[in-house]
């Protein structure tokens, strides 16, 4: 089922010289640097591998949905019978 995975998202292969195959996205693991030594580093480095429209729409939402996310105390399934 989909969004059973919350903590990770499926990026699609890449065309061109590189060549990537699927990629997966674990957000368990999170890192922060500055915005300046990031921009900075972007401009040193050249051509790379860029995340295009809709996929980097698609990422930042699976990621706001995980971060914004509430834990409940139980499964999501359990909700299902009250429904019915």
């Amino acid at each position: 089922m989909e969004g059973d995975l919350p903590a990770m998202s499926l990026l699609p292969p890449t065309d061109g010289d590189v060549g990537l195959g699927w990629s997966l996205v674990d957000f368990h693991h999170l890192f922060t640097l500055p915005k300046r030594f990031v921009s900075e580093f972007a401009d040193s480095a050249g051509t790379r591998i860029r995340i295009v429209p809709p996929y980097r729409e698609h990422l930042a939402q699976a990621f706001a949905r995980y971060f914004m996310r509430v834990g409940l105390p139980s499964p999501l399934q359990a909700f299902e019978k009250l429904g019915a």
